[in-house]
């Protein structure tokens, strides 16, 4: 786990957390991740099969800021990054 993230745990999927170094220091985020495509089939071992995964699964990323966090007027904005 990074030390650039409070607030984070292995079940933080989808709930907000605030970064503390980076050009968003102090920003309360929330990411989000879609899977776009799955692979076939997978590697039941990984021992010697070094086989590629087909199709290669990709997933998108959306990072959410945080605004006015906590009060009735509570509103998010997608973070366009590329």
């Amino acid at each position: 786990m990074s030390n650039d993230v409070v607030g984070t745990s292995s079940d933080s999927a989808g709930k907000h957390f605030t970064l503390i170094t980076g050009p968003l220091a102090g920003a309360i985020v929330r990411a989000e991740l879609k899977e776009l495509q799955k692979a076939d089939l997978g590697r039941k071992y990984g021992l010697k099969d070094r086989r590629p995964l087909d199709p290669p699964p990709v997933v998108q990323l959306q990072l959410f800021r945080t605004f006015d966090s906590g009060t009735p007027h509570e509103r998010e904005e997608e973070i366009e990054y590329t």
